[in-house]
C-alpha cells in the first residue's frame, strides 16, 4: 500500500478489520482514532485504496469505514492480545533456552516446531 499513497498507507495503519467478505470489507476505527477515519473517509483517499483492491480482486469488494461504538473494548482488547502475544513468545523461547531441553535438542539434532501447554489441552 505505501507504494501507492504514503498519507493513505500511513492512516490505515490506525485501523483494523471489522469483517470481510468477498462482497465487503469493513474497516474500523476506534473513537480516538477519528482523525484517521476522517482522512481515510474523503472519496479520493477512499478511491486510491479501492483502486489497490482492483488490482488485487476483480471486482474490488465494497470498501466501509466505521468508528466503533465500543473502541474501549476493542483498544483494550488489542492490548490484551498484544500483551499475550509476547508472554507467549517469551514462555516458549524460555523454554527452548533452558540447559536441560537445549541440551535434549543439541544430542538430538533436533527441531523445535512447536510447544503447546499441555494445561490448555482438554483431550489430555
Amino acid at each position: 500500500m505505501k507504494r501507492f499513497d504514503g498519507a493513505v498507507a500511513e492512516n490505515i495503519k490506525y485501523s483494523h478489520l471489522v469483517s470481510v467478505s468477498p462482497q465487503k470489507i469493513v474497516v474500523g476505527f476506534t473513537k480516538d482514532r477519528k482523525f484517521y477515519f476522517d482522512h481515510l473517509s474523503k472519496i479520493e483517499n477512499k478511491d486510491k485504496i479501492i483502486s489497490v483492491l482492483n488490482e488485487l480482486v476483480t471486482p474490488a469488494p465494497v470498501l466501509e469505514f466505521i468508528i466503533e461504538k465500543d473502541s474501549d473494548n476493542i483498544a483494550l482488547i488489542d492490548k490484551i492480545n498484544t500483551e499475550l502475544e509476547y508472554h507467549n513468545r517469551m514462555a516458549k523461547k524460555t523454554v527452548i533456552e533452558h540447559p536441560f531441553i537445549n541440551s535434549i535438542i543439541k544430542d538430538m539434532n533436533a527441531v523445535v516446531e512447536d510447544i503447546t501447554n499441555l494445561d490448555d489441552k482438554k483431550d489430555v
